[in-house]
């Protein structure tokens, strides 16, 4: 059971911790919407390059592991709207 941290004000939204079953939906998000979106993955062409995402999805799920990172799921239907990714260095 993931910790609910905060509903948004319209209530369309819970945002919880990220748990091993979130892995595969918070990587979806970072290689369909970040990885293709976010202007310095877009400068340098990091969509192109698969072994870039690989590494990146590596990078990712060692940040996960840290257990501090919040997705945000509608409540409906209970998808993953979207990601925030919190290291402790």
């Amino acid at each position: 059971m993931s910790r609910v941290w905060a509903v948004s004000s319209n209530g369309l939204h819970k945002h919880i911790s990220v748990t091993p079953s979130h892995l595969q939906d918070v990587l979806n998000i970072m290689r369909n919407c970040f990885f293709k979106e976010e202007s310095v993955s877009r400068a340098i062409g990091l969509n192109k390059s698969p072994e870039a995402i690989l590494e990146l999805d590596e990078l990712v799920l060692d940040i996960l592991e840290n257990g501090v990172s919040v997705i945000a799921v509608e409540e409906k239907t209970g998808r993953v709207a979207g990601s925030l990714l919190n290291k402790i260095i």
